[in-house]
Formats: C-alpha cells, sequence, structure tokens
C-alpha cells in the first residue's frame, strides 16, 4: 500500500502545479485512468488518496470529473466518491450520491 500512496502524492504535485504546466492535459487522463484502476482496491487510504486525486482533477475541469464520475459513481467506494464530489455544487454532488444508492451501495 505505501507505494500506490506515494504514486498518488508524486502525481498530486503534477495536477496541482500553478501555473497548470498543462497539467490536466497531461495528468489529468492518467489521474483518471488509475483512479478507475482502483475502484476495487480493498484499501481504505487508497480510496481516500484517489478521492483527493479526483477532486483535484475536477478544480481544474469539472466536465473531467462529471465523466469519470457519470461512469463509475454507482461502483466507487464511498470514501473514493465522498471525497471526489466535496467541491461540486450540492445539486451535482446529490446527483452522483444517488447513483451509489440506487446501485445498492
Amino acid at each position: 500500500m505505501p507505494l500506490r500512496a506515494a504514486a498518488w502524492l508524486d502525481l498530486l504535485g503534477y495536477v496541482t502545479a500553478s501555473p497548470p504546466l498543462n497539467a490536466l492535459l497531461a495528468l489529468g487522463g492518467p489521474a483518471l485512468l488509475l483512479a478507475g484502476r482502483l475502484l476495487d482496491d480493498l484499501e481504505d487510504l487508497i480510496h481516500k488518496a484517489a478521492g483527493w486525486m479526483l477532486r483535484e482533477v475536477g478544480r481544474r475541469d469539472e466536465a473531467a470529473l462529471s465523466g469519470f464520475l457519470d461512469a463509475h459513481a454507482h461502483r466507487m467506494p464511498r470514501t473514493m466518491l465522498r471525497s471526489a464530489v466535496e467541491r461540486l455544487e450540492p445539486g451535482v454532488r446529490r446527483h452522483h450520491m444517488d447513483a451509489r444508492r440506487r446501485a445498492g451501495g
């Protein structure tokens, strides 16, 4: 687990860079891909790190985050989803949280 968490922290530096260094174009896609691969991870701390990264991607491109959530919110671990939607508008946040509830999660 420490290696996976360290990989997230390394990626975070590039995604949150100011100026962005084309961070979203260069790393938003890999961050979303990695988050998708970690949906079934068993470690809660990995879910938290993935949700944190998704939230940071969403700060730069909310449409990219919403697209990811539309595809995956129904099966995302609760910790990951709550972190990812934290900064979204209340109605949008509710929409994505309800997708998980409708799926029985």
